[in-house]
């Protein structure tokens, strides 16, 4: 566990997310927590030592990429940022985020204006598997994470699914 500020403690190098947690004169507000039994037992020791939790924030799955929230985090002051994965970044990694999040949009658009169906593009489109690094310890997942990318942004796209307004 790096402190990054007298107040804000992150680790980044664990399978899965990111996790960290913020003191305050109120307690602990812990941001994600880590998906391995031993990793939350180490984390949950380290925060005992600060003051007890108070908040629990886990961000995950995801809603919280996609271009919106980066333009957000454009507009605030702080110049360094904890992504959910991989290590601490600054504003300028926001627009290689940005690119990457429009790439990954344009590739499943074409799939459907290719006339593709959903089950089809999840089996088919894999090319970009090998072009983006996986997580600590997850190298392995590339393919299904590819799938379950491709199927999100799928379902953002047409309003399908998780993304249905209904």
């Amino acid at each position: 566990m790096e402190q990054i500020t007298s107040n804000v403690y992150v680790e980044n190098g664990v399978r899965g997310c990111n996790h960290g947690f913020v003191t305050t004169s109120d307690g602990i507000v812990l941001i994600d927590t880590p998906q391995k039994p031993s990793d939350a037992l180490r984390l949950k020791a380290e925060i005992e030592r600060h003051g007890p939790i108070r908040y629990i924030i886990n961000t995950e799955p995801h809603g919280d990429h996609w271009l919106d929230t980066l333009d957000m985090l454009r507009e605030l002051p702080e110049e360094s940022f904890v992504p959910g994965h991989g290590p601490l970044c600054d504003k300028a990694y926001l627009n290689e985020q940005e690119a990457w999040i429009r790439e990954w949009l344009a590739y499943v658009k074409s799939a459907i204006e290719r006339g593709m169906t959903k089950e089809d593009a999840v089996t088919a489109l894999t090319d970009m598997t090998d072009r983006y690094p996986m997580d600590v310890e997850q190298d392995g997942m590339a393919p299904m994470v590819m799938k379950m990318n491709v199927a999100n942004i799928w379902d953002f796209i047409t309003g399908e699914g998780i993304h249905s307004k209904a």
